[in-house]
């Protein structure tokens, strides 16, 4: 009988400390961690984005060569993936400049280049944040780039509309045949988490992605808004823990900047995470960010351990109630109390159509009640409409 989800988890883990261990003191690799991996499952370490990262390591974990061949072609894949996103993320970050849009790119292969690292990333999307106000002139430039938005939503120049849907949501996205852009107004879907856009232009920084030149959040605010997301998304992929890694590294316990409480407890709670389940790795980084920091927040250990147990599903796949609590209470220890409930709940009470040429904007009126359709289809299902022919020939 195969492994348990949760097994494969848990030695996926320890595959990842067996190979921090191996870059911290390559002396003495060989016996920090003595545990057999030629029986971990190469789908395991593909489904949570770590083939780039582990194929250096394959050999001296003791990977099948089976698994290591898998590894090895998935790592390819990704390889080629991600030279394809530099090229896009300077792609769109350039035209943006030129049309002196104000932007930041975050995630992605500029998170990579911050942390001095590309093992753990592949492929996905760019992701850029700007100002609400420049929203307009950002659907511009991309639609300049050949793209179209995913959905439909209220045209811009409806301020109430646009304003009800700035507060529930964070997010547009935007496609083409070779582009996948997520442009953001806000990092957090909570409002206040992270500090506002202008603050972070302030102190950003720029990476070298070929020979150019892309602005990002600093080292600091990419540590914290990479903390969010990882537990925003419960640690799953595994790939997301390794940027933390590699981002404390780098960090160095140099002083934070001023945070609100919650983030300040988040950034905490997963920094004793990674010391806690990688030890002999970040000991010294993590001591001395923690010591700037207040206690932990306790449910980022809670929420990791559930990722140990269950496999990552996505919001169209959680019909369930209790799911849904759970993440609100999560969601909640970070949110403005009386901005909390009206957004977790509002943003669920609209369903905007696919964006078309046809239809390009949808109401909000028109998206609550396909929402209302969609929800009463899952409750009611419809009965299958019967073939007049057949229902004749059968009386």
């Amino acid at each position: 009988m195969s492994e348990s989800f949760a097994g494969q988890f848990q030695r996926t883990v320890s595959l990842l400390h067996h190979a921090l261990l191996a870059e911290a003191q390559p002396q003495s690799s060989g016996v920090l961690v003595q545990e057999d991996f030629s029986d971990l499952d190469a789908s395991t370490i593909r489904s949570h984005r770590l083939s780039r990262f582990v194929l250096n390591h394959a050999t001296s974990a003791g990977l099948t060569p089976d698994a290591t061949e898998a590894i090895r072609q998935d790592a390819l894949a990704h390889t080629h993936a991600a030279l394809e996103l530099v090229g896009n993320t300077v792609t769109v970050s350039q035209a943006l400049r030129e049309a002196n849009i104000d932007h930041l790119v975050f995630k992605g292969v500029a998170l990579g280049a911050l942390a001095s690292t590309t093992a753990g990333r592949g492929a996905g999307d760019v992701d850029i944040l700007v100002h609400p106000g420049d929203l307009a002139r950002v659907e511009e430039v991309l639609v300049g780039l050949g793209c179209r938005p995913g959905h439909a939503l209220p045209p811009y120049d409806n301020r109430l509309a646009w304003a009800i849907h700035a507060f529930l949501d964070r997010e547009r996205s935007y496609h083409s045949s070779s582009l996948q852009i997520d442009v953001h107004w806000r990092i957090a879907p909570m409002r206040g988490l992270l500090p506002p856009l202008d603050v972070l232009l302030e102190r950003h920084t720029e990476v070298q992605l070929g020979r150019h030149h892309v602005p990002t959040l600093n080292l600091s605010d990419s540590l914290a808004a990479s903390c969010f997301h990882a537990y925003l998304d419960r640690f799953q992929p595994l790939r997301s823990v390794l940027d933390e890694v590699f981002l404390i590294r780098a960090h160095g316990g140099a002083t934070l900047p001023e945070y609100s409480p919650e983030l300040r407890a988040l950034l905490a709670g997963v920094i004793t995470l990674c010391r806690d389940i990688f030890p002999g790795v970040l000991d010294k980084e993590a001591s001395a960010l923690l010591a700037q920091l207040p206690q932990p927040d306790g449910s980022v250990l809670r929420r990791f351990d559930h990722a140990a147990e269950t496999k990552r599903v996505t919001w169209t796949q959680q019909a369930d109630v209790g799911t849904l609590v759970k993440e609100a209470l999560a969601q909640s220890r970070l949110d403005r109390p009386w901005e909390f409930l009206p957004r977790f709940v509002g943003k669920r009470l609209f369903l905007f159509p696919p964006y078309r040429d046809s239809k390009p904007t949808a109401s909000l009126g028109s998206a609550f009640f396909a929402r209302l359709r969609f929800e009463t289809g899952r409750l009611v299902p419809r009965r299958p409409k019967r073939n007049r022919k057949i229902a004749r020939a059968h009386g």
